[in-house]
C-alpha cells in the first residue's frame, strides 16, 4: 500500500509537471511564419494576422518610404486597389524576417521618428502593448 501511494505520488508529480510544461510553452506563430525569408512585415491586427488571415500583411525587403503607398495584400504590398486596407497607421504587429540587419519601423513617412527597433527573426505579436505604436507606424527600413 505504501507502495502504491508513492507510485501514485511520483506519477501526479511527473503529470503535473508535464502539464505545467505544456501550458507554459509558447507555440510559434503560423502567421509570422508567412513573412518571407528577407522580408520585414506587418499585419492590421494583432498576431500577425490581418481580418482574420495571416496571409495579408505589408513587407519590405531593403525599405518602404511611405505606408500611403501600401495596402494589405499577399506579397509586398499591393499600390492603390480600391477596397483594401490601407497600410499607413494600422499596423499592429510587426515581425522581422530579415537574414541579418534590425528592421526600423518609424512614425512618420520616410523615416522621420523611430518609433522601433527589431532583430532579425523577433517580433512584436501586439504593438498596443509595446510601447504605444500601435496604429502609429508610417514607413519602414532595414538598419545595418
Amino acid at each position: 500500500m505504501k507502495f502504491l501511494k508513492k507510485a501514485l505520488a511520483a506519477a501526479v508529480a511527473t503529470g503535473g509537471i508535464a502539464a505545467l510544461s505544456l501550458a507554459t510553452a509558447a507555440p510559434a506563430s503560423a502567421a509570422a511564419s508567412n513573412c518571407p525569408s528577407g522580408f520585414s512585415c506587418h499585419w492590421s491586427d494583432a498576431n500577425y494576422v490581418t481580418q482574420g488571415s495571416g496571409g495579408w500583411y505589408v513587407a519590405f525587403t531593403s525599405y518602404a518610404s511611405d505606408f500611403q503607398l501600401y495596402y494589405y495584400g499577399s506579397y509586398s504590398g499591393e499600390v492603390n486597389i480600391p477596397g483594401k486596407i490601407g497600410a499607413n497607421d494600422s499596423a499592429s504587429s510587426i515581425y522581422n524576417n530579415g537574414n541579418s540587419c534590425t528592421s526600423g519601423y518609424y512614425r512618420d513617412a520616410r523615416y522621420g521618428t523611430l518609433a522601433i527597433r527589431t532583430t532579425k527573426k523577433t517580433g512584436w505579436a501586439n504593438l498596443a502593448v509595446s510601447g504605444g505604436y500601435n496604429d502609429d507606424l508610417s514607413s519602414g527600413q532595414f538598419i545595418c
